[in-house]
């Protein structure tokens, strides 16, 4: 129960995001690997398609790694309850907020942080008010 596929569970992962410069092998690689499927795309302009993986529910997307956007890499969103207390506490706690809150695709918030010793998450969630 660590991921939460089937409905948003506050506390538990809920996206996973792959920013890769080579989305065909990733595919190749994890298609192979984990039986993940590619169930279409969103396009985001210059930075090309958002790619979305299933394996039973829709479990994230890929995306194309900007260079500037440092190494390929995962990363993972965890559900909370409301994405502005979570702002709070992330920054209380000595965290970073790089980017977000941003709305996405379904009402829902996003934003990336930085953790106190200088690793990388994503937090999704509602807006209370």
């Amino acid at each position: 129960m660590a991921f939460a596929y089937d409905r948003p569970r506050v506390g538990h992962a809920a996206w996973n995001e792959l920013h890769t410069a080579d989305q065909l092998g990733a595919w190749a690689f994890y298609g192979d690997l984990f039986g993940w499927v590619h169930d279409g795309d969103l396009d985001m302009g210059p930075m090309g398609q958002y790619q979305f993986i299933r394996r039973g529910g829709m479990i994230g997307a890929m995306m194309k790694a900007d260079p500037a956007m440092g190494p390929p890499r995962w990363n993972t969103y965890f559900r909370v309850a409301d994405i502005d207390a979570a702002k709070t506490a992330v920054v209380a706690a000595g965290g970073q907020v790089v980017q977000g809150p941003d709305e996405i695709p379904g009402g829902d918030f996003s934003m990336n942080c930085i953790d106190p010793q200088g690793a990388a998450f994503g937090l999704v969630g509602g807006r209370s008010s």
